[in-house]
């Protein structure tokens, strides 16, 4: 078993080879079975064997004793367990890291027999979930504590798992917890099956997500604030991550893109969209390639500051860009085809002005030429001393 010929293993190297941590143990169970505190002689220790590893055994022994209760001979087998020990501590570690895996993410674990209708709910559920710690044995008792609203869609989504419509179950549903407020859980699991299919067996773990819930409904308000504010701006407002890609605009910038609008969608990239908006002539002004006219947009947004873009149906925006801090960029458009075009009347009024002002420069001229012939003629007359 260990490796050892014959006669080369001799009482005494035998307790030299056992392992330095299990020989205290060793020599107790073997007094205390001497002296008679014990009805059988039973060790597992580890003992190093010919080739260097230490090896488990099972050491079951009886004694043979005199009258007095004195031991003459003790008759034992001893087995290799080293398999079943790795085994058994493998298991132990492997349900040691599930049971820290389930502790670490906050929930507990649930055993559904569906056959049988019984559950076994682990003490973490009715930690986690603040439950009254009364005996959870049946369903029933999780789902009396349901929300009305949610037990429709909770009994919906469980039923549709049961019947192999969904490949796991998962479901957040309102609980009334131990002091009568509601509260927030997260069931999941899945279903076992036999060989026709049908669900016989169901596990999973349930947790309390109340302080998620909480974050996530603080982050949508803020979320919704953000979009009222920009959406009640007169100017477009579009947003661009450090990858400019859309994360949010208004309807205002939106609806200056006309055409493709289908495009102008969270996670849609700056370029793309003035692609297509190049090849559908929305920009009157940019002339081909399209890589060309794109480096030179690139660069006045890199720029900065403010610059113009000329829209088809004669329509001007004055856009102004700001990096962020992530390397994202916010821009934002004012319409400012009202003012181009008061621009456009004012030059126009300039230039009949000015051609006003010539013309009557040029009477006057004409006026006073005819002025000097009349003088010249009359002196040459004799009409003027």
């Amino acid at each position: 078993m260990l490796g050892f010929e014959k006669d080369e293993l001799t009482s005494g190297r035998w307790l030299e080879r056992i392992h330095p941590d299990d020989r205290h143990r060793l020599r107790n169970g073997t007094v205390r079975y001497f002296k008679g505190a014990a009805p059988h002689f039973a060790c597992e220790y580890r003992v190093l064997n010919k080739a260097g590893q230490w090896r488990w055994l099972s050491d079951r022994a009886t004694a043979i004793r005199d009258d007095r209760g004195r031991v003459l001979r003790v008759i034992g087998a001893v087995s290799d367990i080293t398999e079943q020990v790795e085994m058994k501590r493998a298991l132990t570690e492997s349900e040691e890291r599930y049971a820290l895996a389930i502790r670490a993410v906050g929930e507990g674990m649930y055993d559904w027999n569906i056959r049988d209708n019984e559950i076994y709910f682990s003490p973490t559920v009715r930690e986690n979930l603040q439950i009254n710690p009364h005996e959870f044995s049946k369903p029933e008792h999780w789902t009396a504590l349901l929300h009305p609203e949610d037990y429709e869609r909770y009994r919906r989504t469980l039923i549709e798992h049961l019947k192999g419509h969904s490949e796991r179950f998962d479901c957040d549903v309102r609980y009334k917890g131990r002091s009568g407020e509601w509260r927030w859980a997260r069931q999941h699991g899945f279903a076992l099956r036999d060989a026709s299919g049908r669900a016989y067996r169901m596990v999973g773990a349930t947790g309390d997500i109340t302080e998620q819930k909480k974050l996530i409904e603080q982050v949508e308000r803020a979320q919704r604030a953000v979009t009222d504010a920009i959406e009640s701006i007169s100017e477009g407002f579009v947003l661009f991550d450090s990858e400019d890609r859309v994360v949010m605009c208004n309807s205002v910038w939106r609806n200056y893109f006309k055409g493709v609008e289908d495009m102008i969608v969270p996670g849609a990239r700056f370029d793309n969209i003035l692609r297509a908006g190049f090849e559908r002539g929305m920009f009157p002004s940019a002339q081909p390639p399209f890589e060309q006219w794109i480096r030179g947009v690139h660069a006045a947004r890199g720029r900065g500051g403010f610059r113009e873009q000329h829209l088809a149906g004669d329509i001007y925006l004055r856009i102004s860009d700001h990096r962020t801090a992530d390397g994202g960029m916010v821009s934002v458009f004012t319409n400012i085809t009202d003012l181009r075009a008061r621009e456009r009347e004012l030059s126009d009024l300039v230039d009949k002005l000015a051609a006003a002002r010539d013309e009557a420069t040029h009477w006057r001229s004409r006026g006073r030429l005819r002025g000097l012939r009349a003088l010249r003629a009359r002196r040459s007359t004799g009409a003027v001393q």
